[in-house]
């Protein structure tokens, strides 16, 4: 099983296994010291994504690069180069079961405050073969 640990994404034979335990997740957190009350929304994404940028390109694990993160209006946009080809070149497929993680993950974290305000956190991700998938969060149950 080939595991894409940026938001623990595992994509294997079964497309649905799960990643193991130890498989520590580094992806970035909404800053919630700063101070965003006097912001829209996209000022908020805007002024968050610019807090990560310096740090830029950030290793979230052994095959997971973020190589960017922007704001576009009520979009908060990670990209994430994956130095590992999936197991399957069906954009589709990867973004079907990305999506279940990704918003499981990012409803746990700092992103839940965004997105409750009506933010939309989306991930790219780009393999070495030229296949991209991407997951949108719009709602944290």
């Amino acid at each position: 099983m080939t595991c894409l640990r940026v938001t623990l994404v595992c994509v294997g034979a079964s497309l649905l296994a799960a990643c193991g335990a130890d498989s520590a997740n580094q992806f970035p957190e909404v800053d919630n010291s700063i101070d965003y009350s006097d912001t829209s929304i996209e000022g908020q994404i805007a002024a968050y994504a610019a807090t990560l940028r310096p740090s830029l390109p950030m290793q979230s694990d052994e095959i997971s690069t973020m190589t960017g993160v922007r704001g576009e209006g009520r979009e908060l946009i990670y990209e994430f180069t994956i130095s590992q080809d999936p197991p399957t070149n069906d954009s589709a497929l990867l973004s079907q079961v990305a999506q279940e993680e990704d918003q499981a993950y990012f409803c746990q974290t700092g992103d839940r405050r965004l997105i409750e305000q009506g933010a939309i956190v989306r991930t790219d991700y780009r393999a070495p073969n030229g296949v991209t998938w991407q997951t949108r969060v719009t709602a944290c149950p």
